[in-house]
């Protein structure tokens, strides 16, 4: 089967909750993520947050279900942090930037009492630097960070990858570099093309991954997860 709706606002990101068997969906500038019905995409209901949005050619929002709440990314500066909780009864959003924030992107750990953010400050100016960053979903509070440096090749951009999480093999791809997962000043794997100047970005960064395939993906190659050679350009 399949459906079909029209919507109003500027779809930016989408989320699955299938034990709720709803679609969350973030806007673009816009203060309302939408709820859907998964199988008809029906509105459920609208919830209303209080997002910046600093340049709509250049930021982008983020939505990611959990178990028991949303975590929403926005588009300042500094990207903030938000969750949603309750989704039972009457959501209840709150702004967590006070624990967590310029997030570029975020991935939980399977049993979602941990989740991995690389760092981000500034969209196209501003600190060139970046890292990676464990925190307790409990609190946020951060129990984790990575210490290399862009003068090292790892930079801020590009800023639309994400971050990915690789639990059996204890890995976490975070554009150029592969990290482990429980000692984030080790970096395991560099892919090949250093950055050539901090606002440009390596020339390789991850962007797709299989842990049960044991592969994972750049835009112009596939990896494997054993000794990192490139199986298909």
């Amino acid at each position: 089967t399949s459906a079909v709706t029209n919507v109003v606002q500027v779809p930016n990101d989408a989320c699955v909750d299938a034990a709720r068997k709803r679609l969350f969906v973030v806007n673009k500038g816009s203060s309302v993520v939408s709820e859907y019905q998964l199988d008809t995409l029906s509105t459920a209901r609208e919830i209303t947050w209080t997002p910046m949005d600093r340049e709509p050619t250049e930021t982008h929002f983020h939505v990611y279900c959990a178990k028991d709440r949303l975590y929403l990314v926005d588009g300042a500066w500094e990207p903030a942090l938000f969750t949603v909780d309750d989704l039972d009864a009457t959501p209840t959003v709150k702004d967590q930037t006070a624990n967590v924030s310029g997030v570029g992107a975020l991935v939980l750990n399977d049993a979602q009492d941990e989740l991995f953010y690389w760092e981000q400050f500034g969209w196209g100016a501003g600190n060139l630097n970046t890292s990676v960053r464990r925190v307790m979903t409990r609190d946020l509070g951060m129990v984790d960070t990575s210490t290399i440096t862009y003068s090292e090749g790892f930079v801020r951009d590009p800023v639309d990858a994400p971050i990915l999480l690789d639990e059996q093999r204890g890995l976490v791809f975070a554009k150029n570099l592969i990290f482990d997962a429980s000692n984030l000043t080790r970096v395991v794997y560099t892919l090949p093309g250093k950055a050539q100047t901090p606002t440009d970005g390596a020339l390789e960064n991850t962007y797709a991954l299989s842990a049960k395939a044991g592969l994972f993906a750049s835009r112009n190659n596939v990896y494997e997860l054993e000794r990192y050679d490139v199986v298909t350009r």
